[in-house]
């Protein structure tokens, strides 16, 4: 009877009486708001509701009206400079949440439930789907927040998460509501964007010092550690101290993977010293793209971790991610006539968290018109079948990203083949017919909007005018910006090299070889 009537009816009488009794203060933190800083009053943030359906939850702004969209808190250079005077007492407070009662009053949400999950924390809600938390409203506090709030792994918060899912009542209500207001005069279990090297070696009983000549680099590496370092806490790992000193020659933030590679590192590391090895390449780039997910709230799957973490070529079946199908390729890259090489479009994936998270949710989307949550267990037979009624329900763009995911899957088994068989022109046949798919059906290349930048494409019309026809390139990673992969012909090497930097800079183009070895202990 509370679950079905009395929890709504609550819900309303409250957020109404919070609206009444807040007004005067709300109105005085929005006009400190304005006075403070230029911009918006409220910061809208894109959220799932109940039955995964989307909202924008609100909160009082907190940061400069120029910070850089969709780049999370500590990731941005300087980030305690974008946060304003007001911003800084309504976050320590926690009163920039106030403006939810307004989605409270809306239905959206409720008082006490899940806390609602970001639209890309996919680990999260697929988490919650196995507990049935998705099917309540999300609340303004919940479970999960009054038993170690941002501390919590996935499979922590979700757990808590379904537990109360699977027992609302009154007085469980009451209670979270009570500790919550604990919490939050606490500051219990709240981790910030610029978390410092000191909250890392608090929360991991360490003690460390992480240096860094860049400052986003840096802050990607005090994130990802933190986090690689809580997920072997929660399985039990005895943490001590240690020093490390780490040199990279990956670029950054061009799609080659730095922060995968990072990840793993600091993976293998604590797995060797504190762990007895007890973890697999795979469960090391497990915990890689759990912090990918969490605190860079990028929707990144498994393989770029997994391709580090194991090492050489190989071929990885994502059927169940939780313990996908791994297998080497053995071949000669060495002495194929081929020399690989990326090229560094200039073009930056900063801002482009949404390019990157639209074409899942795309495929998501025509996946879930036969019923089914991905696209892997749509029968392609049937899904050219009903193209009409698909793109009338999805639009065209998600129709496209579809027939690429179909073919892409068919291109890859051809291409490991053709390795196997030694094939290496079959497997290059297969890197043109991907690059030309990315480009034309799965719409890498070109940000939404981008018109006088376009690096991507720039780069790789150029691979392809340098290669004459030989050899073969495309875009490399998730695409949009950051580098294209080439395979130039041993003779063409310095003729294509020059040719590239002459349009792209000097020490654009970056010639690789293949580690046969991923994560592992050297000498």
């Amino acid at each position: 009877m509370y679950e079905r009537y009395g929890k709504r009816l609550l819900d309303i009488i409250l957020s109404l009486a919070a609206t009444i009794i807040l007004a005067i203060p709300m109105g005085l933190v929005a006009l400190w708001i304005k006075l403070d800083s230029p911009g918006p009053v409220f910061f809208k943030q894109r959220r799932v509701g109940k039955g995964k359906t989307h909202f924008n939850i609100l909160k009082f702004r907190t940061m400069r009206g120029d910070t850089p969209h969709d780049v999370p808190t500590h990731l941005l250079k300087d980030a305690d400079s974008y946060i304003t005077r007001s911003g800084a007492f309504l976050r320590k407070t926690s009163l920039d949440e106030l403006p939810q009662i307004y989605n409270i009053l809306a239905g959206q949400m409720s008082v006490i439930a899940p806390r609602p999950a970001l639209y890309n924390q996919y680990d999260l809600i697929e988490a919650r789907d196995k507990v049935r938390a998705n099917d309540i409203r999300p609340g303004l506090t919940g479970l999960a927040q009054v038993n170690g709030r941002d501390e919590l792994p996935i499979d922590v918060k979700a757990r808590y998460d379904g537990e109360y899912a699977a027992h609302v009542t009154f007085w469980n209500d009451v209670k979270i509501f009570f500790r919550s207001i604990t919490y939050v005069f606490q500051r219990r279990g709240v981790v910030e964007g610029g978390t410092s090297v000191n909250t890392i070696a608090q929360q991991a009983h360490m003690l460390c010092e992480i240096r860094s000549d860049n400052r986003q680099s840096l802050e990607e590496m005090k994130a990802s550690f933190e986090q690689v370092i809580a997920s072997f806490r929660q399985r039990g790992c005895e943490l001590r101290g240690f020093d490390a000193s780490v040199r990279s020659t990956v670029l950054p933030g061009s799609g080659l993977s730095s922060s995968a590679a990072f990840e793993v590192l600091i993976g293998t590391i604590l797995n060797e010293l504190f762990f007895d090895r007890k973890l697999t390449a795979v469960e090391i780039a497990q915990i890689g793209q759990y912090a990918e997910n969490v605190y860079f709230g990028k929707p990144s799957g498994l393989m770029d971790q997994t391709a580090s973490s194991v090492g050489g070529l190989v071929f990885i079946d994502f059927a169940d991610p939780q313990t996908p199908l791994v297998e080497r390729v053995e071949f000669d890259f060495a002495h194929c006539g081929y020399t690989p090489c990326i090229l560094d479009s200039g073009a930056d994936h900063a801002d482009l968290t949404d390019e990157y998270a639209a074409i899942p949710q795309e495929m998501r989307s025509v996946a879930r018109c036969f019923g089914k949550e991905v696209l892997r267990e749509v029968n392609e037979a049937e899904f050219y079948a009903q193209l009409k009624q698909v793109r009338e329900q999805t639009g065209d763009r998600a129709v496209l990203r579809a027939m690429h995911f179909f073919d892409e899957n068919r291109r890859v088994l051809e291409q490991v083949q053709a390795l196997k068989n030694g094939d290496f022109e079959g497997f290059l046949a297969g890197v043109r017919a991907s690059g030309r798919s990315s480009w034309m059906l799965l719409q890498n290349i070109i940000p939404l909007g981008s018109t006088a930048h376009q690096q991507m494409a720039l780069a790789q019309a150029l691979c392809e005018k340098l290669l004459d026809g030989r050899g073969a390139c495309r875009v490399h990673g998730g695409g949009f910006a950051g580098t294209i992969l080439a395979f130039v012909p041993d003779e063409m090497l310095g003729q294509f090299r020059s040719g590239a930097e002459a349009v792209l800079g000097a020490g654009s183009c970056h010639v690789l070889s293949i580690r046969q070895t991923g994560g592992t202990r050297l000498g």
